[in-house]
């Protein structure tokens, strides 16, 4: 006989999907149109640069180049909403690190590495997790798959590296926003 249920996806998977096929379809947009520039998209390509970066392991792509600029005086876009906005793409953007890991989960031999790492994000996975991911750095993307090889809650997982990437983003976008209206006011 058929199994009727249905299995609830989650949704962060809806989540992801939904960031994928609208970055796509942004992408396919400025590749049909050449009137749209990049650099005209303002938050949009402030989400879309902050995705991509986040979304790539271990190869770094400076995503922070995009909050920096973004909150340039003369673009007038307000430098809270900029980090809110990098924070929410670069949380989701790293969970192809989690997911890599989650994926090959059953290919790790036990040893006492992976039981240290294990106890240790079982006990302070948050703290991990969100000092890991405050500063600029690509090994993070090492603690996303030990998160995910470990199996630790997605929810959680995600909802800890939202904090931190805005707290980072927030900290980048109103540094560049000050500290590069000084120094364009300095050599006027």
């Amino acid at each position: 006989m058929l199994n009727t249920k249905f299995k609830k996806i989650p949704k962060i998977y809806l989540y992801i999907i939904l960031s994928i096929i609208f970055v796509i379809l942004i992408w396919l947009l400025m590749m049909l149109s050449s009137s749209i520039p990049f650099e005209t998209l303002g938050y949009l390509g402030i989400y879309i640069s902050s995705l991509i970066s986040a979304s790539s392991i271990i190869i770094p792509i400076p995503g922070i180049g995009a909050v920096c600029l973004g909150s340039l005086p003369s673009l007038n876009l307000n430098p809270m909403i900029i980090g809110v906005i990098a924070g929410f793409a670069e949380s989701i953007g790293e969970l192809t690190g989690y997911f890599a890991g989650r994926s090959i989960s059953g290919n790790f031999q036990e040893n006492r590495l992976k039981n240290f790492i294990f106890r240790n994000m079982q006990k302070n996975g948050a703290l991990i997790i969100f000092f890991g991911s405050i500063f600029p750095n690509p090994f993070f993307d090492i603690i996303g798959i030990i998160s995910g090889n470990i199996k630790y809650p997605v929810r959680k997982f995600v909802l800890i590296l939202f904090f931190s990437k805005t707290f980072k983003s927030l900290i980048i976008s109103y540094s560049c926003y000050l500290g590069l209206e000084f120094v364009i006011g300095w050599f006027r």
